[in-house]
């Protein structure tokens, strides 16, 4: 993908001809995981903020939040997250440009964004939607097999 980034922010900036008229284009990058996680710069999945798009999931627990209070256990803990947005991704890219490294940031400043992302774009309308379907399937299978074993 970094090859052709300078193409891609060319086609948002002057957008593109259709027939007579000139159109605007808007970026999505909508892949598999890895994928999307490559061009964002995401750990992946073994990311402490497993979603590259969503951070609200990752909110901890009434006794996380507890722990990190008291011992301070939990490394950079906040208890809620909001969604990234494209400047946080920003200045990911530019943190990392000038030789920050992720330890030094912590996790609330970088929020599981390990590397420069190679392409920013608004990360909202970006969900990969087999994870959020597996995750809401099987909570519910979850559910209806305890309850048919109650």
């Amino acid at each position: 993908m970094a090859p052709h980034v300078a193409q891609l922010h060319q086609l948002a900036l002057t957008g593109a001809v259709v027939g007579p008229h000139r159109r605007a284009v808007r970026v999505l990058i909508n892949s598999d995981f890895p994928a999307v996680c490559n061009t964002t710069g995401h750990k992946g999945h073994s990311a402490s903020l497993q979603c590259p798009m969503f951070l609200g999931a990752k909110s901890p627990g009434d006794a996380q939040w507890l722990l990190d209070a008291l011992f301070g256990t939990v490394q950079d803990l906040t208890r809620t997250h909001p969604t990234r947005t494209a400047s946080h991704l920003w200045d990911m890219r530019a943190a990392y440009a000038l030789g920050e490294t992720p330890e030094r940031r912590g996790l609330a400043t970088h929020l599981s964004v390990k590397r420069p992302p190679v392409i920013i774009v608004p990360p909202t309308p970006i969900m990969p939607l087999p994870l959020y379907l597996l995750i809401g399937l099987t909570t519910r299978m979850l559910r209806v097999s305890i309850d048919t074993f109650t």
